[in-house]
This record gives structure tokens, sequence and C-alpha cells, in this order.
């Protein structure tokens, strides 16, 4: 990472295998970036961060977040858990769009690539993110930052204070509002939408003596979005086909329609999701001199609503309402969770660590679809009437409960080297039920949550309309599963000096299977997979010089693929299941060089050939469908040998800093950075319309500060080339040919201050 504030690798310390380590001395590929760091550089969320990390792809979506780490991660349903794991403090928070809002006072992000299933459990089977908050200081102390950018109307503003109440006694309170307009602007409504988020968290440290201490936090974070992640409709009227549906009817109306990526839309309405999450955490720790016995218990809730238009064009519904296929979403999840672990010190030849896992989940998702794009309701008369608009909803209900033992052993077979097993079991447990129905909006108003209220339809008008909206009209088969499996793990490494470390891995990795918990009744099992990974690790010239290599593969055997797929007529398709197998391999090299005088170069770089190895009858997309219909194309379709979705050939960044003291009080930075991505796909099944191409953006950071680190006022601009990416591309719905996108942020220019005292 680039900034004022990032460390050299010999300073760093990663908890990556929960224990305090050297970052150059842990057997892992991880990628770690300070918290200080990422509030030099205006980096809020996962996105900014993952951008600028090879072979890590973290992009936000109306419906939740999607996590990838070297090509492998999780489509979105509400009944999946994210392949790529995320941990605050040694907390596991499942929900994807929990991730948004992780980065807030913290110490460090750590990015651990490939399965880290020893360590965090079954569903770490790509990764994790590895987050370590802030903890109360011994002295009192604050800190305060505040940005702004006029592009976009961003504002920020953090503050923290360390209260020490007595020699073993430490509060921490920190804050944090951030908003900013949407980088689209709404044609139709002649505005921009805004998110807005709130931050709390109060954290303390007891610590009587010398052989106990106990950390708690409370955490409470908001998110309000009005228009935030807003669709632009595109390619209407199409390349090569006639306009259809929708984007026909647009063009017939209005006689012309914005038709490519250009941050501008002409929705009805601002999209609407909010999300709120409360955490609590308690960590004890004894210390029996050689050993310690660490508890660590957690209780979190969380609360989102999403109401999206994925039909953004500028017309009125033929029944006269503001949308045509809009998603109406409510999610509330609560988890408990009990860790208990005995990990000796890292002194000795012989470390050790055991430990066993607990956590209980209840997930409730209600889904509503409406379809008012067409008097559907006249295919199901007297049950319903023309003028009716039609939903498919479902309430769905899902309990978990998740058992683990795990277990390490490293042991030095000279002073150079070591070997380290470890073996986990996971036993989950999954029940779920569903209520599926079709029938007609009472009350549809797009600027609330709930936006739509249903009003159930007979059985027989159900049946009716149920195969033109995708309906499935069913509980679960089996609403009661239960898997387990065994994760063995084996690591050695060579370590001759500080200087260099060599090591070889191999981990076994499993991902429990579950329910589709949106607007169909399917089921998958579990999802497993094999990793080797290589590395050196080395710094030279007494740390002048920093490189990390590292070589992987990783096999994943009865992959688990979702997504959706609309239908010609504007219908809903949710497919999920183990349609697949998959390999990602590659290589990753991380550089730092000081060249003296306060100049440094960094690069961070990856090369990822991640694709399906079988994946025999994977669905068609509405434009695949078609072209089968002429035969061009055979649907289902053999994605085998295909690139799998999030997943450039290329990434990484090249940058430089530069410190220059001006004099005993005052120094100067100027920090760049270039970050870059080879083409991608943004669906998992791969298409030339869903795929992102290559590019490269430019970051620039000046900066003039105290030489004691006491304040600090910065000029930060990002994008500055004004490159026009997007995080999302999909069909649009009734419209064949034509797509939709969202358009990631353009050029950006702030100004930054901060001040600390007592730090």
């Amino acid at each position: 990472m680039d900034g004022r504030a990032a460390l050299s690798s010999d300073d760093i310390v990663v908890t990556a295998q929960r224990r305090g380590e050297r970052l150059q001395s842990v057997p892992i590929s991880v990628s770690v970036v300070s918290g200080d760091a990422l509030q030099a550089q205006n980096l809020s969320g996962l996105e900014g961060i993952s951008a600028r990390m090879p072979a890590v792809v973290i992009r936000p979506a109306p419906g939740g977040d999607q996590l990838h780490i070297r090509g492998a991660g999780s489509g979105f349903n509400p009944g999946f858990e994210q392949s790529v794991a995320t941990f605050v403090d040694n907390i596991y928070r499942p929900r994807a769009r929990s991730s948004r809002i992780a980065v807030f006072d913290i110490e460090r992000v750590e990015i651990l690539k490939g399965p880290q299933t020893t360590y965090f459990g079954a569903n770490a089977i790509a990764g994790a993110l590895n987050i370590t908050t802030r903890k109360p200081g011994r002295e009192p102390g604050m800190n305060f930052l505040a940005f702004y950018s006029p592009s976009l109307n961003e504002r920020n503003i953090e503050a923290g204070a360390d209260l020490p109440v007595s020699d073993d006694l430490a509060f921490r309170f920190a804050a944090r509002s951030h908003g900013m307009d949407s980088p689209t602007w709404n044609t139709l409504l002649n505005g921009r939408g805004e998110q807005k988020t709130n931050q709390l968290r109060a954290s303390v440290v007891y610590e009587p003596s010398d052989s106990f201490s106990a950390t708690g936090r409370f955490d409470y974070a908001q998110i309000d979005n009005q228009g935030m992640s807003a669709v632009e409709a595109l390619q209407c009227p199409p390349e090569d086909l006639p306009a259809a549906g929708q984007c026909l009817r647009s063009i017939n109306v209005l006689g012309k329609v914005e038709d490519k990526l250009d941050r501008r839309n002409a929705s009805g309405f601002f999209d609407i999701s909010t999300t709120d999450l409360y955490e609590g955490a308690i960590e004890l720790k004894w210390d029996f001199g050689g050993a310690q016995l660490i508890s660590t218990s957690s209780y979190q809730k969380s609360d989102a609503a999403i109401v999206f238009e994925n039909v953004p064009l500028p017309v009125l519904s033929p029944l006269g309402v503001n949308s045509l296929v809009v998603t109406d979403q409510l999610e509330r999840y609560e988890q408990i969770s009990q860790e208990i672990r005995l990990q000796s010190d890292n002194d000795g030849p012989l470390q050790y660590m055991l430990g066993g896992y607990f956590d209980r989940g209840t997930l409730r998702v209600g889904t509503r679809l409406g379809y008012f794009q067409a008097a559907l309701g006249a295919l199901a008369t007297p049950d319903f009437s023309a003028t009716d608009l039609i939903v498919s909803a479902a309430d769905a209900y899902q309990k978990s409960r998740t058992l683990s033992a795990f277990g390490t052993l490293t042991y030095q077979l000279s002073p150079v080297f070591e070997v380290t097993a470890g073996l986990r079991y996971s036993n989950i447990r999954k029940s779920a039920e569903r209520d599926p129905y079709v029938g007609r909006a009472v009350m549809f108003n797009p600027s609330t949550t709930p936006a739509i209220v249903v009003e159930r339809g007979n059985a027989a008008g159900q049946a009716a309309l149920a195969p033109t909206v995708g309906a499935v009209l069913s509980d679960f088969a089996d609403g009661r599963r239960v898997d387990d499996a065994w994760m063995p793990s084996v690591n050695f490494r060579y370590k001759p000096s500080n200087n260099f470390m060599a090591y070889l891995s191999y981990t076994k990795g499993f991902k429990a299977g579950g329910y589709n918990l949106m607007l169909a009744a399917d089921t998958f099992g579990p999802e497993r997979v094999q990793s080797f990974e290589g590395g050196i690790k080395a710094t030279w010239l007494d740390g002048r010089i920093t490189t990390n290599l590292t070589l992987f593969q990783a096999d994943y055997d009865d992959l688990q693929v979702a997504g959706n797929v609309f239908t010609s007529g504007g219908g809903l398709v949710a497919f999920i299941g183990n349609a697949a197998e998959s390999r990602s391999r590659g290589a990753e090299f991380f550089g730092r060089v000081d060249l003296g005088g306060g100049l440094s170069l960094h690069t961070d770089l990856a090369y990822l050939d991640a694709k399906y190895t079988s994946y025999r009858n994977a669905p068609c997309s509405a434009l695949q469908n078609y072209y089968a219909s002429q035969d061009d194309y055979t649907c289902p379709q053999d994605l085998s040998g295909a690139r799998r979705d999030d997943a450039p050939k290329f990434s990484g960044s090249v940058g430089f800093n530069l410190d220059l003291p001006i004099n005993d009080d005052l120094e100067f930075s100027l920090a760049g950075t270039s970050h870059f991505r080879t083409d991608y796909y943004l669906q998992s099944i791969p298409e030339a319309v869903t795929e992102q191409k290559g590019y490269a953006k430019f970051d620039l950071r000046a900066a003039l500060a105290s030489t004691k680190d006491q304040w600090e006022i910065a000029l930060i601009g990002q994008n500055l080339t004004n490159k026009m990416t997007a995080s999302l591309y999909g069909h649009l719905p009734t419209s064949l040919g034509s797509i939709l996108g969202i358009a990631e942020r353009g050029r950006f220019v702030g100004v930054q201050f901060s001040v600390s005292i007592g730090k």
C-alpha cells in the first residue's frame, strides 16, 4: 500500500495464525494495510483496499458485496456464507453487507489469500479478511480527522479518544460520520442519490495483573443509501439485435435512450438500501507462564433492506407506476458465538494450539419481486385483473449451528526448519423453511422500506401466474441438513536467518451446504478445496529491499455457484447449486526498495489463471437462449475451461513514497500509485457483454505534516485520469440484448486534515 503511514515489512506484526508474528516470518501469503495508511489515503471501505491489491476483487452491489480472492468467491444469495470470510477482532461476520462497515478505527487489515480453514473456520475457503481494531491506550490521547471533496460533496469526520482510568483500566471511544453523493446523475429526477454512514464504538481494556486481561467492545453502525448504486441502462438499442421489450417501448415514447456507461441514468426513483449492525464482543486472557487460555464471546445483530429497480428506463410502467421490475428485500440476522483456545507461547521447539468454537444464528429473508412491466394479471383472470401489480414473493427462515474443534502442533526439527500440522473438524447444522406465493401489490412506494405490501392471491391464480414470473410455489424438499468435515493442513518452513524464509503448505478446506433463500427452492451441498502454496520472503541490504514471491494452486470440487438470470419476458430465475469444479493457480510478487533520501518504490503484482475445470449443464442467459433458438448456441452450455468471474489474469499496483524534511518541525510527503486489472467478468456466466475491460487508475497524495506526527494536512486525488469502470454488469430484464451497469466513482480530489495528541 502507498501512503505516508506505510511501514516496512520488518515493522509489521500480524495475527494470521492467531498469534503475533512478524509479517516476513509467517508462512502464509498475507497483504497488510495499517489503519493509518487507510486514513492517509481516504480508504473507508474494503472495495478501495481491494482495488490496490493483486488477485483481490471486492465490489459493492445492490444485493450485497461480492468478495473474491484468487478468483474464488460466492455469488450473491442470502443463503450463502461468503467464501472470503470477514473477521473483526476474531469475530466472524457472515453477512456480505456488514463488510461495508468493517473499516473503522482500526489498527490493520490483513488479507489472507487462499483457504484459511485451520485457523479461521469452514467458511474461509477462499481466504479471510482479518481486521484488528484500535485498542484503548495507556496514556490519555485523542485523534481527529476531517476530509472534504467537492466533486461529490464527500465529507468524512472521524474522532477517537483514549481515556485511562487507572493503571489497569482504560477506555476508548470512537465515532465516524461519512456522507457523499452518488457518482451517477439521475436525469429524470434531476439530482444525485446520497449515502450516509454513521458508526460508534466503545472499547475497554482491564488488566489487573500480568496473568489476566479482559477486552470488551461494542459497535453500532448504520448505512443509509438513497440512490447510491444507481443503475444505468446500456445498449438500448442493442448492437446486434433489434430493440425489444421496455427498451423498444422507451425508444418509441422518448425517441432516444442513454445507452452507454457515462454515470448518468434515468430511473424513475432512487434505489434504497439500509444496513444496521450491532455487535458486542468480550475477550478474556489468562497467562499461565508458557501458555495462554483465551475466551472470545460475541453477539451480533444486523438488519438490512433494499429496494432496487432492475429496469432503469425513463418511462412509466403500462400500469402507471414509475417502476418496471423492482426488487424489495428485507434481511434480519442474529448470531451468538463462543471460542475457547489454549495456546503455547512462541518460545521453544514445540508450540501448540487447541480450541473449540460454537455459533448459533437465525436468518430471516423476505423477498418481493414486482413485475410491473406488463398487465400480467390478465393471464390469471378472474383471480387477478389486468390492472393488478403482480408480485412474486417468498419469506424464508433459517437456523444454523456450528461446532468446531481445531488444533495445531509446530515442531522445530532443527534451528532452521520447522513443520506445523493442523486439523479442524466442523459440524454445521441448518434447518430452513420457506413460504412462497404470488400476489398483488396493495401498496407500492419506492421511497420506503419495505416498498411493496402484498396481498396473497388464491391458489388457482398463483398457479396460473407462477410459470410466467418464475415462481416456485413449494417449500424445501428437505428442510434439515447436517454437513461435517475434517480439514487437515501441513506447513513446512525453512528459516536460516531473519532475512530469509521459505515455506510450502497444503490445506484441505470445506464450506457447508445450504438453501436458496430467495425465490426458488433449490438446495446445495458442501464445497471442498485442496490447496498448495509455496513462497519465499526475503529482505536484503539491511532491510532496504524486500522481495516476496508466492506460487499457488487451489482445486475446488462441487463448487457452489449462484446467480440470477432474467428471462426475455422479465421473469427471474435464481439458480444455485453444486454445478462445477474449478482451479485457481498463479503467482504473486511483492517488492519494496528504500532508495534513501526518503524515497521508496513498491510493487504488488499477481498472475492468476482461474477457470472452471468442469461446468457442464451451466445455465444460459436470456441472450444465450435466444442464440440457441437460432441454432448459433447450445443451451444448457458447457463452461468447462471458461474463466471464472472476478478473476483478472494480471492485476496489481506500482508506486512510490517520498518523505522530505523541511526543517526540524515540518516535513513534506508525496505518494503516487497506479493500480490495474486486465479484463474480468462481472457475472458467474461469462459473456462479452458482462465483461469489465482492463484498466489502470492513478492516485496521488501530497501532504505537509509535523515531524512529531501531531498534525497533517493532505491533498488526495484518486482515479486522476477519470477512468470509466463498472462494479456491475447484467442483462436488462424484458429487453433482449440490452444490459445494465453500475459505474464506479470517477476522478476526485479532496483535502484532509488530521491531528493526534498523545499518540
